[in-house]
């Protein structure tokens, strides 16, 4: 089968099935995306924390991923109002992560494209409108029922100064570079903003903002308690 007659066939199982959707973004704001696969758990035992749940908001995209003890939600804009809003798919971490490394590997760091994502009720797709990358990577949506996250994150009425003393577990702290807008600024001009409900027994909440997007990166994390 050739590439363009599998990406036909992708297209058809998508329109065919219920539950089918699909978006598309720049390579740069896919790559934000799949960053936040660096907080789902490695933990083959809890599969649906391996995933990164994407959501289709309107005009926005909203990956979010948590092995349990950290949070990371990373939102970015669609040309247009997408008509699949309300949908959603939980897609293995690695599978994002393969694509983006296979891309980049065909095409070069510097080359600009688009990234399609492709979801049926069971599969998904994952292709770039490169020329140089005609590899279409495709797998099995998790299936299951994300935890409730957004309980988790305060409301922005509810944030007050962050109490004194307060400390994280470091190895928590160092995967913030891994995600965007970190990982992406090399001169360190994005600020990390900490923000909590004054409550060292709820998550405190580290937030960035993209200077290209300007969307908001989300963290949540538990502190580690100080007597």
């Amino acid at each position: 089968m050739s590439i363009q007659e599998m990406r036909e066939a992708v297209d058809m199982m998508s329109d065919s099935r219920l539950g089918a959707f699909s978006f598309t973004v720049s390579k740069d704001d896919y790559a934000d995306l799949v960053s936040a696969g660096e907080f789902a758990s490695t933990d083959q035992a809890r599969p649906l924390l391996t995933g990164v749940l994407f959501e289709i908001r309107g005009e926005l995209v909203r990956a979010v991923a948590t092995d349990s003890y950290r949070l990371c939600v990373i939102e970015r804009g669609l040309d247009t109002d997408s008509p699949y809003c309300g949908e959603s798919a939980l897609i293995p971490a690695s599978l994002l992560s393969d694509a983006l490394k296979g891309f980049t590997k065909s095409t070069g760091k510097k080359a600009n494209y688009d990234v399609t994502v492709r979801v049926s009720r069971e599969m998904v797709s994952i292709s770039a409108s490169h020329p140089d990358a005609p590899t279409v990577y495709s797998g099995r949506v998790i299936d299951g029922t994300y935890p409730a996250y957004e309980t988790l994150i305060p409301a922005r009425e509810g944030i007050k100064e962050c109490p004194a003393p307060v400390a994280f577990n470091p190895r928590f702290l160092a995967s913030l570079v891994k995600v965007a807008p970190w990982c992406n600024d090399s001169k360190g001009s994005v600020p990390a903003r900490l923000e909590s409900l004054n409550d060292q027994r709820r998550p405190f909440t580290i937030v960035g903002v993209c200077p290209r997007t300007r969307n908001e990166t989300i963290c949540l994390f538990m502190p580690v308690i100080i007597a």
